[in-house]
């Protein structure tokens, strides 16, 4: 859908013309409820708001979130309520039915609804408010302009919906959900194989994957022993997808003497999930931990149903969900599935975890019962002190899947996997570790998948409970990974095992992830960075400017791994066989001889050597080859694994590269600008940045995002390369990014929105943080009640 593009009034503007405006509204709600609160713009539409209690607060919060996003808001709302079938058909691969068979099945908004009575007062009143504030909007202004207009499926919404949406988000297994709808009982042998062909087929199609999809991050917290101020400094760099739901917006929110905290949030949560006050700042990085266990089922013999439970038969339990799906007439049927548990969870149908007649296979999430992550981050938000925002942790022990980085103004740091995985006895790991080395299967999974598969017919396996955790069956707060230095933490979404290379941790659950193993190439460089003089400067210690420097820097590790290897792979052959035919890779080897290994946009032969490396990896992968000729050494996990591991696949790769430049009209001298692109209202932007596969820092990456939302999408021109017809369509990547350092009267931050603020085309908030990022700038970053004045662009009262 084409947007206006005369729509000239930004729509924080919208409320009036003068500085300051009371705007009175009509009512809305049965609760009887009162809201006020001041609402100051500064530069780039960012909201500072200032009220007396939390429902005014999310009251603002909801208003103006809505202003920015109302059509992903409503989406989000509509996705966790199981309606999307109802609004938008069945979907491609019906994704739309799935999705909402699962989310009934699990039952998520009932939860949410009875869990929403338990939430403190003042939780509860913030999402009261917010609710309270997205009508209005939805009231007052409507969606006229968007890309959501004339949707049925924007409306008003309930406090408990919006709950729903915040528990929807904490959910790990709904990455699964393709799984569980699948798994149904094999009536005979046959049934079992054309099930088996029928979930290959849909994995293969659907290109799902067994982790949560677009989601990663970098974070850093420094300390006192490294930076120039004596002081803690904090890089929070989350990396989101750039269309839909999962969006960040920032704001800063303040109630007097109770609450000052600037950050992001996501869409449709009415707090900071990342963000600073004037003590304490920290960050999230999505953790390795497993949130879901899998468990293994031996079946009962010609029951399918059926289950052995220490020694005993047990029966499964179904649940029939019917789904309201709209046709392409508009007219409203039902598809009815049936959805299949046993007492750890739902059964699922995964390529290589088949229900057959002897076995079947189930997950577990841990985050099934956690409804306190709000109350935590509220914690979190007005802590003092690191003792106090540790504590934050320790109490609700609610962070569902991400590591938690802090910094503090006396300059002390700290790295917690905090997320939540199930608990299990020191026993039932005793025979785990057995049947790792035993079973290729569970050890294929755990060392390639990232998944834990458990014995689901002994009890042994089952869950512990403890009073030390509010979440039921999941580890106490003391059994997490966590550490506390003065120089630096930071993980860059690999396991616990090195937030800092000094200090390595070992001895916490498996389900933590795999300790004294190799670590990504993008983990790698920002340990490099971390740790170079060259990026401290000439006191070997961090000011703000060199901290923002090295994440700007764009280089890369798999050029710093492969280049010179390849280079000289180069010397000793000029020809490659390629589908039969015989290869002149002269050309293409002396062009990626001169690539300097950063992912600037200016950068020649950058897409030339991501072209090269995907190919390379494609031919290893295919042709079972060594990736690397130097093995991961523990000692030296920042250098190792390193060097070419099969030159003739290398020189082979090098003329694939060839090719596909070829056939989107690329030199192999091209800048990334040509190829690596954001489009803002019909016109290109030029991203920098690199991929997890070339190991850079600043992430960015391409993707298919789940919405409706309008993107610009281009064909693949193979299965191997993200390189389309179009180039590299910026999908995910770098989001809310900050770098703040504490000084002696407070925090100083500066911060990008890489996406910019509002998702409105029409806005001048859509776009104009999008170009600072392309040209490598930050903004400051408003938190001073002095500075937020001198910078005001707009000011109004909402009550």
């Amino acid at each position: 859908m084409k947007l206006k593009k005369n729509f000239y009034v930004a729509l924080i503007f919208l409320l009036a013309a003068e500085l300051s405006t009371s705007v009175v509204a009509k009512p809305l709600t049965t609760n009887g409820n009162q809201y006020q609160a001041k609402v100051t713009y500064t530069e780039h539409g960012i909201p500072h708001i200032i009220a007396d209690d939390y429902g005014s607060l999310g009251y603002a919060m909801g208003y103006t979130s809505a202003a920015d996003h109302a059509c992903n808001i409503a989406y989000a709302i509509m996705v966790a309520q199981g309606n999307s079938a109802s609004y938008l058909g069945a979907g491609k691969g019906n994704r739309y039915v799935i999705s909402d068979t699962v989310v009934k099945a699990m039952g998520y908004p009932d939860r949410a609804a009875e869990a929403f009575k338990s939430l403190r007062k003042d939780t509860q009143k913030a999402y009261v408010g917010y609710a309270d504030g997205f009508n209005r909007y939805l009231s007052e202004q409507g969606t006229k302009n968007t890309w959501c207009e004339g949707k049925s499926w924007v409306k008003s919404i309930t406090a408990t919906e919006l709950f729903a949406r915040s528990y929807h988000l904490s959910q790990t297994i709904s990455v699964f959900a393709g799984a569980i709808y699948l798994a149904q009982p094999p009536a005979k042998d046959t049934d079992a194989k054309k099930t088996a062909q029928l979930t290959n087929h849909f994995w293969a199609q659907e290109n799902h994957t067994f982790q949560i999809n677009d989601l990663g991050s970098n974070a850093w917290a420094i300390g006192k022993d490294l930076t120039e101020s004596g002081k803690g400094m904090l890089l929070a760099n989350p990396h989101y997808p750039w269309f839909g739901t999962n969006r960040f917006w920032e704001v800063h929110l303040t109630i007097p003497d109770k609450l000052d905290v600037y950050g992001a949030s996501l869409l449709g949560v009415p707090m900071v999930l990342i963000g600073f006050n004037k003590d304490i700042a920290w960050s999230h990085t999505v953790s390795k931990s497993q949130r879901v266990a899998f468990y293994e089922l031996q079946l009962v013999d010609g029951k399918p149903t059926q289950y052995v439970f220490d020694g005993k038969p047990k029966d499964m339990l179904s649940k029939t969900v019917s789904v309201d799906v709209l046709n392409d007439k508009g007219e409203l049927s039902q598809q009815s599935r049936t959805v299949w548990f046993s007492h750890q969870g739902p059964l699922l149908q995964l390529p290589n975890l088949q229900w057959g007649n002897k076995k079947a296979y189930v997950a577990r999430d841990a985050n099934i019962d956690n409804f306190r992550s709000p109350e935590q981050w509220f914690d979190m938000a007005k802590a003092r002190s690191l003792k106090t925002f540790i504590g934050a942790h320790k109490k609700w022990n609610a962070m569902p899947w991400v590591n938690t980085l802090v910094t503090s103004r006396d300059g002390e740091v700290a790295y917690l996997d905090n997320s939540t995985v199930g608990n299990l006895s020191d026993k039932a790991w005793a025979q785990w570790n057995k049947q790792y080395n035993d079973n290729p299967l569970i050890k294929t999974l755990y060392d390639k998948e990232n998944l834990t598969l458990l014995d689901g017919s002994n009890s042994l396996f089952d869950w512990l409970e403890s009073k030390r955790s509010s979440i039921p069956g999941t580890t106490s707060f003391d059994q997490r990974p966590q550490v506390i230095r003065n120089d630096y933490v930071f993980n860059a979404n690999d396991s616990y095992w090195l937030p800092n290379t000094n200090q390595p941790l070992t001895g916490y659950s498996p389900l933590y992830g795999p300790t004294e193993a190799s670590i990504s190439l993008r983990s790698r460089m920002n340990i490099r960075h971390l740790e170079s003089s060259e990026a401290r400067g000439n006191d070997n210690k961090f000011s703000l400017a060199e901290m923002q420097q090295a994440l700007y820097t764009n280089q890369s590790t798999a050029k710093d791994i492969f280049l010179e290897d390849l280079v000289a792979a180069c010397k000793t052959k000029s020809q490659v066989e390629l589908d039969n035919q015989t290869i002149d890779i002269k050309n293409v080897c002396q062009e990626i001889s001169k690539f300097n290994g950063l992912f600037n946009n200016n950068s020649q032969g950058a897409v030339l050597f991501r072209e090269w490396l995907q190919a390379y990896h494609m031919l290893i992968k295919r042709d079972k080859l060594q990736l690397f000729a130097k093995p991961f050494d523990v000692k030296d996990p920042v250098y190792t694994p390193s060097g070419l591991g099969d030159k003739n696949a290398a020189l082979v790769a090098l003329a694939l590269a060839e090719r596909q430049l070829k056939k989107v009209d690329l030199p192999l001298n091209a800048t990334l600008e040509q190829a690596q692109i954001l489009y803002k209202n019909d016109k290109r932007v030029p991203i920098h940045g690199g991929t997890e596969i070339e190991g850079v820092a600043n992430f960015v990456s391409t993707g298919i995002v789940d919405s409706t939302e309008p993107h610009e999408i281009g064909k693949t021109t193979e299965k191997w390369s993200i390189l389309t017809d179009k180039g590299y369509l910026i999908a995910k990547g770098g989001s809310f990014i900050l770098a703040l350092e504490y000084k002696d009267d407070g925090p100083v931050a500066e911060a990008i929105m890489t996406y910019s603020q509002s998702g409105r085309a029409d806005s001048e908030f859509y776009s104009d943080q999008t170009y600072l990022y392309s040209d490598k700038k930050w903004r400051p970053v408003r938190f001073h009640q002095k500075d937020i004045e001198e910078h005001k662009v707009k000011s109004f009262v909402l009550k």
